[in-house]
């Protein structure tokens, strides 16, 4: 294996392991500052927090389907690390926040 593939590797390593890092942060701050006292911040999160609210279902299902369209879109747009990296990061904050 060439040196060069072996830095990508490890870039994409280091990349994978920053995101699960900061999913874990998002959907720590999420369920245990946001929900509990009832804040709602702005976006698709907020959104997500109002509809679990209203509806009492798990608020990660509908991180998960209100942020699947603008995946849809971001996969047509980017490269193969990042689209692979941003449909990661949406499952892995589906799964920690239910």
């Amino acid at each position: 294996m060439k040196s060069s593939q072996k830095k990508k590797k490890f870039a994409t390593g280091i990349r994978v392991f920053l995101v699960v890092i900061g999913v874990f942060l998002t959907a720590f701050g999420v369920e245990m500052f946001l929900m509990p006292i009832q804040i709602m911040t702005g976006g698709i999160i907020g959104i997500s927090g109002i509809l679990s609210h209203v509806t009492e279902m798990e608020m990660g299902i509908f991180l998960f389907f209100l942020n699947f369209l603008f995946l849809l879109r971001h996969i047509r747009i980017v490269n193969r690390i990042r689209a692979f990296l941003a449909t990661f990061s949406l499952i892995l904050l589906t799964i920690f926040i239910i």
